[in-house]
């Protein structure tokens, strides 16, 4: 699971970096005109956090489908989805004139972030509770220390 966390995040920081790279230096791809360009730059950032918290939650998004976490995934999207609609829909009222693209790509931002937080709680819990359910170790699971320290012997492999 860490390794697993460990390429998302790395995979996260590339996807970011190329987003917002191309959004920041080849602006022309996506319009000719200056204004755009100039939104495109200054909406980078943003999307750069966004791609990257995108990347780390659908990691451990993976790894809480492969605890079978599935009714906690339903609930947080939908409170989630909620939340995001709720924001778009007021949040500009208050102090501007209207959604603009950088609003929108904060709030993507936010949203991925609340959902890297959410997911790495999630699986605490689950392992916490996968932890608690198991009333006692195989010879197998537990640490090497634990099994010397119980002297188990195994044939053929000697003292472990």
């Amino acid at each position: 699971q860490r390794l697993a966390l460990r390429g998302a995040g790395a995979l996260g920081v590339l996807v970011a970096a190329m987003g917002a790279g191309l959004l920041t230096f080849a602006p022309g791809l996506f319009s000719s005109s200056a204004a755009v360009g100039y939104i495109c730059a200054e909406v980078a950032p943003l999307l750069g956090v966004s791609l990257f918290g995108y990347a780390v939650s659908g990691a451990l998004e993976g790894a809480l489908v492969a605890r079978r976490q599935l009714r906690l995934l339903a609930a947080s999207h939908v409170l989630n989805t909620a939340v995001l609609a709720y924001a778009l829909r007021t949040l500009p009222l208050v102090g501007s004139a209207g959604v603009g693209l950088a609003h929108i790509w904060r709030l993507m931002a936010l949203l991925n972030l609340v959902r890297i937080g959410e997911f790495v709680l999630a699986l605490r819990r689950a392992d916490g509770a996968q932890r608690d359910a198991a009333p006692f170790a195989t010879p197998l699971q537990l640490p090497d220390e634990q099994r010397r320290r119980r002297r188990w012997r195994w044939r053929g492999v000697g003292e472990v």
